[in-house]
């Protein structure tokens, strides 16, 4: 026996009618992006904290490495995140916490990371860090040396530093939490005092 093309339409019809009758009617809430995606973390790429300056006549020479500081941002959130890599911008402020008036700001621009920048794209898988290193020799923003502003032969004093971090257009400032760094600068009693 044939059924009829007409009857078999309406069964369909009335088959998907009653399929959407048993749909729900609730409406998914708005989509609200995640918050705290992303943290950061301010510390030292290297743990060395003596430092020794050594003057000399005529050219004064000096041994003394550079402070690194590190600035680590990490994706927390599971999902990749990507956006340009000269959108990265902050700074990094660095001072004397006996004499704040020695200081030192870096003006960060730009992510320059291998590991997480192709095409001046910057990717961060789940758990990834964007590592911003900042060399810091030393100097106040008016490039004066720290050791021109004491006489003894050591130095004995504690380097603050603060930064603040923005990685995407769509993420936050981060401002991780400050960091506290003593240093004692020896300086060679054999050679003449620096004066600069």
């Amino acid at each position: 026996m044939r059924i009829n093309p007409i009857v078999r339409f309406t069964i369909f019809g009335f088959f998907i009618l009653s399929l959407g009758m048993l749909s729900c009617d609730e409406e998914l809430p708005p989509y609200e992006p995640p918050e705290n995606v992303l943290r950061a973390e301010l510390n030292l790429s290297d743990s060395r904290v003596n430092r020794l300056v050594s003057c000399g006549s005529g050219n004064r020479t000096w041994n003394l490495d550079p402070i690194v500081f590190q600035i680590n941002v990490i994706n927390v959130f599971d999902e990749t995140l990507q956006g340009p890599a000269n959108g990265v911008s902050g700074k990094l402020e660095i001072w004397r916490k006996d004499d704040p008036d020695f200081g030192k700001t870096f003006f960060i621009n730009e992510a320059i990371d291998p590991k997480h920048v192709h095409n001046n794209v910057l990717t961060l898988d789940p758990r990834d860090t964007l590592k911003i290193g900042v060399v810091w020799l030393h100097d106040n923003d008016e490039n004066q040396r720290i050791w021109k502003f004491y006489s003894q032969s050591s130095l004995a004093t504690t380097i603050r530093a603060r930064a603040q971090i923005k990685v995407f257009q769509e993420t936050p400032i981060l401002f991780p939490a400050e960091f506290e760094l003593n240093v004692n600068y020896n300086v060679d009693a054999s050679q003449p005092p620096c004066n600069q």
